[in-house]
């Protein structure tokens, strides 16, 4: 008999990553969750994806440990769309949360802290809260850093298109969030989003070849 296909990650995290409305610590909910993980599935990328989105405020940061251990497989389907559901969460305003200000941190962007500041202050009420973490110049350089290692392991091969689209959304997100001060970091993404659009149109064009190679190879056998 047919060995059973490995099922999808989203239909196996154990408690729906995608949705961390539940009140159980999302952490402990993947935890106690272990004894569902396919046997085909790594038990850290289990715990990894499930965990991910746990907490609003971490979730940028989760994703950066997952880059740098890389625990995720990145150039799965359901990997994916578990980072587009991160990056374009909408949840509540900054303001809503009490919340209006972040301090600035001069040239180099702002902190990640929600106090605001008497001096040096930036009024942005429309921010929202999980995204927060992308105000902080620092975070997004070490962020970008991460994901130009994993541009560099997935250019080579098209078929990790995948993980190219990972690179490519959460780098647009950064840039999208990024105040104007941290110019020297917006440099570095727009650099990295430059090379992203190089190997698509490198993969477009290997591809192309392959298949006109694959046209001509069959007009020939009609012949």
């Amino acid at each position: 008999a047919a060995a059973a296909a490995t099922p999808s990650l989203m239909s196996v995290s154990g408690l729906k990553a995608h949705n961390s409305s539940s009140n159980q610590d999302p952490q402990n909910a993947v935890l106690c969750a272990q004894s569902r993980c396919h046997p085909a599935l790594p038990l850290r990328e289990f715990v990894t994806f499930g965990s991910l989105r746990g907490f609003p405020l971490l979730q940028y940061h989760n994703l950066v440990q997952a880059l740098e251990q890389e625990t995720l497989s990145w150039k799965e389907p359901d990997v994916v769309r578990l980072v587009l559901t991160l990056v374009w969460e909408t949840d509540k305003p900054l303001a809503d949360a009490g919340v209006g200000t972040l301090a600035t941190n001069g040239g180099k962007g702002t902190s990640t802290s929600l106090s605001a500041s008497s001096s040096g202050e930036e009024t942005f009420a429309w921010m929202r809260e999980s995204h927060c973490a992308l105000r902080d110049a620092e975070f997004c350089d070490e962020l970008l850093k991460k994901l130009r290692a994993l541009y560099e392991r997935t250019k080579e091969n098209w078929m990790r298109r995948h993980a190219l689209l990972v690179v490519i959304v959460v780098c647009k997100r950064i840039l999208a969030l990024l105040p104007p001060t941290a110019s020297e970091v917006v440099r570095t993404g727009a650099v990295l989003l430059a090379a992203c659009r190089d190997t698509c149109h490198k993969w477009q064009q290997t591809l192309t070849e392959k298949l006109q190679e694959l046209e001509e190879s069959k007009a020939v056998e009609t012949d």
